[in-house]
Order: C-alpha cells, then structure tokens, then sequence
C-alpha cells in the first residue's frame, strides 16, 4: 500500500472499531441469521484455515522457482516475495491462536443470554485455554481473508498486471469486507473481531514489506 492509501485503510479500519466497541451486541442481534451465503463463505473459510501452511510454503517454493528462471535483475524481487508470503502465513496462526487462547471471547451463536455473556471486544476473559467455543476475538476467517493482501505484491513481476493495481486494491479490499461480514451474519464472530482480524493481518503485511523489502526501492510494488 502507498502511504496515503495505508493511512485511510487503518484510520477507517480504528473509526469502525470504534463504533462496534459501542454497537457489537446490537448488530449481532439484528442481522445474526445465518444466510445461505454467508455459509458458502464459511465453508471457503475452513477450507483455506485446514490449508493454509501447504499454500504458504508452496508459494515461497514458487516464488524461488522463478526466481532461478527470471533475469538477474528481478531476482531479488521475487526471492522478497516468497519471504513475505511465508512469513506472513506462519505469523498469521501463530498470533491469531495465540490471542483467541488469551482473550476467551465467547462467540454470538454459542450464547444462551446474549446480554449477560456479551463480553466486549478489549475484555480478557481467561477460559484456562483454547476453546472455539470462546475463540470469538479475533476472527481467523477475517485475518485468512486479508491474506489476499499478498496480491499486491505482484504487479512489479507479473506485466499482465501492471496497470490494474487499483482494481486489484479493489478486489483485496472488497473480498475482506465480504468475508468479514459474513462471519457477523453467521453469529460466529461480532463486528469488532473481524475488524481487528483485518487490522492484524494488513498490520503484519505492511510489517514485512517495510523490514523484508527496504532494501529495494526500485522496485515500487516491494516498498
């Protein structure tokens, strides 16, 4: 992301928190009714969590594999690609099931008395463990989705798709918003989860681009 697309994204991403910390309960209660689409991208969903380590590390596979077979040049570009995307998926699980074992936010639909269980999205609530009955904060779908992120990265390498960068921005951000408001209409996460979910998982990627690609410059899409 450029810096001032960077800025809009998270300064609208902390304004909606902001709103959900206040409208959580309520929006789960009013639109938690599990529609048919909302279930085929749950089960998109699982799939991609059952599946996500494979396709981390065969696309950093990839990316070596090309870059034996492009110029020398390009090279190094590709090799940065390949260490974002894999450090990207392996930090992704590790802090995403890290925090759902701390924080033990119960999800909507698995509440009997949604007004006394409701527990806000910065309260921590210790279960003595994993439970996915309590794995509500953040949600995984949400911060798996925006690894589409990775997309981004692609134009300087790839020519087809110079050009496009916009709609591709378009895409990544559409397709997160999609499946994060899918998971609120299932009731298996409030509005707040999928919201730091997204957060997290933009904030890891531009993490790894700053410390993995600062070394290139003249590449535009890397820095």
């Amino acid at each position: 992301m450029e810096k001032k697309e960077r800025r809009i994204v998270f300064a609208v991403g902390l304004a909606l928190l902001l709103i959900f910390t206040f409208a959580d309960l309520q929006i789960s209660l009013a639109i938690a009714k599990k529609p048919g689409w909302a279930r085929v991208l749950e089960v998109v969903g699982e799939i991609s969590k059952l599946w996500m380590i494979p396709p981390a590390l065969l696309m950093a596979a990839v990316g070596i594999w090309i870059a034996r077979r492009v110029p020398a040049e390009s090279r190094s570009m590709v090799l940065r690609y390949a260490a974002v995307a894999l450090l990207y998926f392996i930090l992704v699980i590790l802090i995403m099931n890290s925090l759902k074992t701390v924080w033990g936010r119960m999800r909507f639909r698995e509440m009997t008395d949604p007004v006394n269980q409701f527990t806000r999205w910065y309260q921590i609530v210790p279960r003595g463990g994993f439970n996915n009955i309590y794995a509500s904060f953040p949600s995984g779908h949400s911060m798996n989705s925006a690894g589409v992120i990775l997309l981004m990265l692609l134009p300087p390498m790839i020519p087809a798709l110079r050009g496009r960068e916009k709609a591709l921005h378009a895409f990544v951000y559409i397709w997160c918003v999609l499946v994060g408001i899918s998971r609120v209409f299932m009731g298996a996460h409030f509005s707040s989860d999928v919201t730091v979910g997204v957060l997290l998982s933009l904030a890891i990627f531009e993490a790894l681009r700053a410390v993995l690609c600062r070394r290139a410059p003249q590449n535009a899409g890397l820095t």
